[in-house]
């Protein structure tokens, strides 16, 4: 027996269809990394914020082969259930934001390499356009690791996309006065979806040297990601049921705009709600507080981008309940 659902779609309605589709299938209208300020909880070492992923030994853009080697740490102020090792190896600092942050560790030396970086996939690209990952750095050392300069390489796959400008330090390991500085690059989607890797790059003729300061960990935090190319992206029916899935109207910019009103009429032109809030979630409550009934309504948004451009766009949106 057939285990596979099927559905028969002879005698539905177009947008019955398409209701069942969108309701099955959650749409994103935007780039993002799930969990970009990289909040946890550090209980021991070689831990992940949630929603990320460890750069594996077997990725050509990490430089170890050894297991245990590729094992980023997050970390924070307090100390985890083995204070021993935040304390020992220095595993402890100020977030840029929130409770905690990553760190990866990069040093090649004659008997073993250590490379720790991070990853994540991330979707809904549009091919050909440009767009911007931003992120917080700063030199973090451990106690037996004092370089006191290095970066962030960021690639695109496998494709190297930008080196970072070094962040120096001279503050000594556990400590909670890390100076972050904010750092971008640049790059072009060649394809839907790409995955995202951030790798600690020593940057000093050192590099290496396990007995002076060629030992090098960078911690990252708050990442973000923009598209320089500003295209706003609506659907156009959404099911405001509380279940989980489409449940509200996202008119997102996936570029930067300084200002943005969103207005929703009826099919009788009446106002049924306005916001200048930039992440609207409308879940299909009027301006008086009312559930919005089923039906056909319009939808306006127009604003002004970050080069003070103004822009506009509407559409007719499909409310389902």
């Amino acid at each position: 027996m057939d285990s596979r659902l099927t559905i028969n779609t002879s005698n539905m309605k177009p947008l019955f269809i398409l209701a069942l589709f969108v309701a099955l299938h959650p749409v994103t209208f935007s780039q993002f990394f799930k969990n970009g300020g990289l909040e946890g909880i550090v209980t021991d070492k070689s831990q992940l914020a949630p929603g990320w992923f460890a750069v594996d030994k077997d990725d050509p853009v990490c430089l170890t082969d050894v297991t245990g080697n590729d094992t980023p740490d997050l970390v924070s102020t307090y100390p985890t259930s083995s204070p021993a090792y935040g304390t020992y190896y220095g595993l402890r600092g100020n977030p840029h934001s929130g409770k905690t942050f990553m760190t990866g560790l990069h040093m090649t030396h004659p008997l073993s390499a250590y490379h720790e970086g991070i990853q994540q996939e991330v979707g809904y690209f549009k091919v050909d356009s440009t767009y911007t990952i931003s992120f917080y750095q700063a030199n973090v050392k451990q106690l037996n690791g004092l370089d006191t300069s290095g970066s962030w390489a960021v690639y695109m796959d496998t494709t190297l996309i930008g080196i970072t400008a070094p962040s120096i330090s001279h503050l000594p390991p556990n400590s909670f006065q890390l100076n972050w500085e904010y750092r971008e690059v640049t790059f072009t989607a060649t394809a839907t979806a790409h995955v995202i890797k951030f790798m600690p790059l020593d940057d000093d003729p050192n590099y290496g040297d396990y007995s002076l300061d060629g030992t090098l960990r960078m911690g990252i935090d708050d990442i973000s990601i923009t598209n320089l190319n500003p295209v706003l992206v609506i659907g156009n029916i959404f099911t405001p049921n509380n279940d989980g899935y489409n449940d509200t109207f996202i008119p997102i910019s996936s570029g930067k705009v300084q200002s943005m009103t969103t207005i929703i009429t009826n099919r009788w032109g009446n106002l049924v709600y306005e916001t200048t809030d930039l992440e609207i979630n409308w879940d299909g409550t009027t301006k008086n507080n009312e559930k919005a009934p089923d039906g056909v309504y319009f939808w306006k948004v127009f604003g002004i981008d970050s080069n003070s451009a103004p822009f506009s766009k509407d559409g007719v949106l499909h409310l389902i309940r």
